[in-house]
């Protein structure tokens, strides 16, 4: 069990160091080119993030599956672990993150840059979201989620009080000129 949530982090950290790498080494030089248009070192370029993208999701895929037959395993155990462990799973199929790994790769492949390193973010941040589910953080989140209610709260409180004072400017403006023509 804490050997899946050690690879997911692992895998997120691969996820996010790709997206790095593959900014630095497609750069933006590509963007406007269509896929027959660019150099060899560009295309080269391009090929080899699609493989780095590639291994990561059969890496993800491994670990899902691995997650999923450790789940069911656990349930037959009767083993309350199991219930956190199919959760996590349910949710990265939920996230699409499997799918969205093998867009990633058909998009660098087909130069599409933009799209494939914006959606390499979006499953870092999904990824994330299953190693939380995945170490139990919901148990901690009524806390955290009391606290930024709290915070918000304060901050609605200080944008009430700077409306009210905007207003009281916009009547007192209002005011000024009618009081300067009543003089005239």
């Amino acid at each position: 069990y804490r050997r899946f949530a050690r690879l997911l982090a692992e895998l997120r950290q691969d996820q996010i160091a790709h997206e790095k790498s593959a900014r630095t080494e497609i750069g933006v030089e590509t963007l406007p080119l269509e896929t027959s248009e660019l150099t060899r070192s560009q295309r080269a370029n391009l090929n080899k993030a699609a493989a780095g993208q590639d291994a990561i999701a059969g890496r993800f895929d491994k670990i899902e599956h691995g997650m999923d037959d450790l789940a069911q395993q656990l349930a037959k155990d009767n083993d309350p672990m199991a219930g956190t462990l199919a959760d996590a799973v349910e949710l990265a199929r939920q996230l699409s993150i499997g799918l969205d790994m093998r867009q990633t790769t058909r998009d660098l492949r087909e130069n599409r840059v933009g799209q494939a390193l914006e959606r390499e973010a979006q499953i870092a941040a999904n990824l994330q979201r299953v190693l939380d589910a995945l170490r139990n953080e919901p148990e901690r989140k009524p806390q955290q989620l009391v606290d930024k209610l709290r915070a918000a709260e304060q901050r609605l409180a200080a944008l009430r009080e700077q409306t009210a004072g905007l207003r009281q400017q916009i009547a007192d403006s209002e005011n000024k000129p009618a009081a300067v023509n009543d003089q005239q």
